[in-house]
């Protein structure tokens, strides 16, 4: 009896980034496979921490920066092979290779037998004359958090350049710290990208009930000062400073992904199918890097999320390793604390709608009692849930239960005659979401 013994090749993964989304995809590819090379290249000094936690760095409740940062060892521990501090310079997918610098500057060359780009997002830049003043910070990067912490003193004016969660959050936290804050956004209103127009209002003068001021509507047109900032002027204005923070938002980090090639999408995103591919063989990509399709819209958008970072990564990395996985339906799904108040953005807005087309239902109401405000949209034609907007208690926990109504095409009717559980303690007889869902109901007769 003959036996023939068969050895399989072992492949080498390469995952160029290293935040949530490219760990995910490391993880995951150890976990399918666990023969192969794997290899993460990461520009920054740390892998793997969570942006959103960025705000509270400068928080002088914490105390320890690094508690807040993942460790590599349990990487290692898994048999992945992490460069930090290196930066890829270049990605070369006829020859299968990409050249990139260590720390210690010098040039490496490493072939692949796939690769997954993680590559997140960059800071939209603000080019306006004055720009390379000092005490003008981004937030980005711990490191930048720990800058602002140790620069930024009490009884300071600091002027927050964006309305979005980031600029939010960031407010907040100076303002704990003892600092005169004014929020400058070029939006129409604060959170625009994520909440209709009035929602966005009633933040808005939840905020300036903490004497923060906010101007909104007001684009930035040059930064004054000697060395380093004292002013802003704006088309509103001049407004005196002693520091500046930039949080217009961001955007895809794809430029690399581009001068290899790989097709981008409508808002400069890599293009990626359910299963986490690219256009370009044995390329894969995950993260806020990507534009993914929306289960409401069916067209390609950008949902930067940490969550679906993670899934995405979790997708991208198991069939990298050989797996034929599929991510679930995708839409948007937000919530935050701000001010005292719990937000939560689901599926789409009233805006977007518009913008697709779609003619809506829609309610907002308004609760006294608990200061509670909800707004249902629903698609006229099928009667379906598209969108949902709170500020509420519990806003994240019936976000995250609307989000599976809307992926499980739920109707008025489901929603305006679900028996919710009830406790004196805990809440209402009738939830409010059913009751927004009843007034929707009796509008259409």
């Amino acid at each position: 009896m003959n036996i023939c013994l068969i050895k399989l090749a072992v492949e080498r993964i390469i995952i160029v980034g290293g935040g949530i989304a490219g760990v995910s995809s490391a993880l995951n590819a150890r976990k399918q496979n666990q023969e192969n090379e794997i290899i993460l290249i990461e520009k920054e000094k740390h892998a793997g921490y969570l942006r959103g936690n960025l705000p509270y760095i400068i928080s002088d409740n914490i105390r320890n920066y690094y508690d807040m940062v993942p460790t590599v060892d349990y990487l290692i521990k898994n048999r992945i092979n992490v460069h930090l501090s290196s930066f890829v310079k270049k990605i070369d997918l006829n020859n299968k290779k990409i050249i990139f610098l260590g720390p210690e500057k010098h040039e490496r060359v490493l072939n692949f037998t796939k690769i997954i780009i993680a590559t997140g997002t960059m800071p939209i830049k603000l080019n306006v004359k004055g720009r390379e003043l000092n005490n003008i910070f981004e937030l980005k990067t711990i490191e930048d958090a720990i800058r602002i912490k140790e620069n930024i003193m009490k009884n300071r004016k600091v002027v927050i350049i964006g309305g979005g969660l980031v600029a939010l959050e960031t407010s907040e936290v100076l303002l704990k710290k003892g600092c005169k804050v004014v929020i400058v956004s070029p939006e129409k209103e604060v959170l625009y990208k994520i909440f209709d127009e009035n929602f966005g209002q009633i933040i808005r003068e939840k905020i300036e009930k903490s004497e923060i001021e906010v101007i909104t509507e007001n684009k930035v047109k040059e930064f004054y000062g000697k060395g380093k900032v004292e002013a802003i002027e704006t088309e509103k204005g001049i407004i005196p400073c002693d520091y500046l923070i930039l949080a217009l938002g961001v955007k895809p980090n794809t430029d690399l992904a581009k001068e290899a090639g790989i097709p981008l999408g409508k808002y400069e995103g890599i293009i990626v199918n359910e299963e986490m591919k690219t256009k370009k063989e044995d390329v894969y990509a995950a993260g806020d890097c990507v534009e993914y399709t929306n289960f409401i819209t069916n067209e390609k958008t950008l949902i930067q999320t940490t969550t679906l970072a993670l899934q995405g990564g979790e997708i991208a990395g198991k069939n990298a390793a050989g797996g034929n996985e599929k991510i679930g339906k995708i839409i948007s799904n937000i919530c935050a604390k701000i001010f005292g108040s719990e937000i939560a953005s689901i599926g789409i807005t009233c805006r977007e709608a518009k913008n697709f087309k779609k003619e809506i239902l829609v309610i907002d109401t308004v609760f006294n009692k608990d200061e509670a405000y909800i707004k249902l949209i629903f698609d006229r034609e099928n009667k379906k849930l598209i969108g949902a907007q709170l500020i509420c208690k519990r806003a994240a926990t019936w976000g995250n239960f609307l989000a599976l109504a809307i992926i499980k095409e739920v109707k008025i009717d489901e929603i305006a005659y679900f028996c919710n559980s009830y406790s004196p303690f805990l809440g209402e007889p009738i939830a409010p979401i059913v009751m927004v869902a009843k007034k929707i109901m009796d509008s259409i007769g």
